[in-house]
């Protein structure tokens, strides 16, 4: 990630539009890719026909796919949670569908507001792996 944009003066300006959803992102990445690290098992599967749809060859492992779309799904929750406007959400998601294949975020999105809304009984994101595994055999299964 660099500098794409200057003001007046000379300072970097960074967009909330394209940077701030990406250092998002990146925030995601060390608690996403613990918690897949953590449960490959219970994702191998799915995961395995979730890789071999995606169209970024970018990632060929379907570890990392799976890393991916968890983390590009966090960051649209994110946004969506944090009153982001719904033309820049609709754009991530559109960019997310065509770089990457990941044809599924918005039904990953829709999970992960499921399971914000179940904080009762799954206090973490680890507690609702094995939810979110079930889930995605469904979604590999009619892809």
């Amino acid at each position: 990630m660099g500098v794409q944009m200057f003001d007046n003066a000379g300072f970097p300006e960074f967009s909330t539009m394209f940077d701030l959803p990406i250092v998002i992102h990146e925030f995601c990445h060390p608690f996403v890719d613990n918690l897949t690290a953590q449960n490959r098992e219970l994702f191998r599967e799915s995961g395995e026909k979730m890789s071999s749809d995606a169209i970024n060859e970018a990632y060929t492992l379907w570890e990392a796919v799976l890393d991916e779309v968890l983390v590009h799904a966090s960051m649209i929750k994110y946004m969506k949670d944090h009153d982001f406007g719904q033309p820049e959400i609709e754009m991530w998601i559109n960019m997310i569908k065509g770089a990457f294949g990941f044809f599924w975020i918005e039904d990953l999105v829709d999970e992960l507001e499921k399971y914000d809304k179940q904080r009762d009984k799954y206090p973490t994101l680890e507690s609702y792996m094995p939810k979110l595994a079930e889930t995605c055999k469904i979604w590999a299964e009619k892809s």
